[in-house]
């Protein structure tokens, strides 16, 4: 079973019993469980306008307004290196996701990482404090 964590800002994610979680001062750090050679690390946070990444392309995830983009770096005996950035604007800031994991088969389907986000992003009153 997942886990509420509540971050003092106000974001809330459902931790997934594959990730461990630490709070930072703008949303949550998270890293794969377990001794994974390429463990899948993300973040989670609220950003103001001016820091929001840039993200361009659109992507449908039960939510409107997400933007997502996903690179690809050559990587070590762990295979390509994929980043993932994600982004969904607030009232008055944005919700930002960076996940990133190595793979030997492809891109990976970051399946913790938008379970993370879609639980978060589905918070009708989340805004970031002035």
């Amino acid at each position: 079973m997942a886990e509420v964590l509540k971050h003092e800002n106000g974001l809330f994610i459902n931790l997934p019993k594959l990730l461990q979680a630490t709070k930072t001062g703008t949303g949550f750090a998270m890293i794969e469980a377990g001794d994974n050679r390429s463990p899948l690390t993300l973040t989670i946070e609220l950003v103001p306008d001016h820091k929001k990444p840039t993200a361009v392309h659109p992507k449908w995830f039960g939510v409107f307004g997400l933007r997502q983009r996903i690179e690809r770096t050559e990587g070590g005996s762990g295979g390509d290196e994929y980043q993932l950035t994600a982004t969904y604007q607030l009232k008055n800031c944005w919700l930002v996701l960076s996940a990133s994991q190595q793979s030997e088969t492809g891109e990976p389907n970051f399946l913790e990482a938008w379970a993370v986000f879609d639980y978060a992003s589905g918070k009708d009153d989340l805004t970031c404090a002035r």
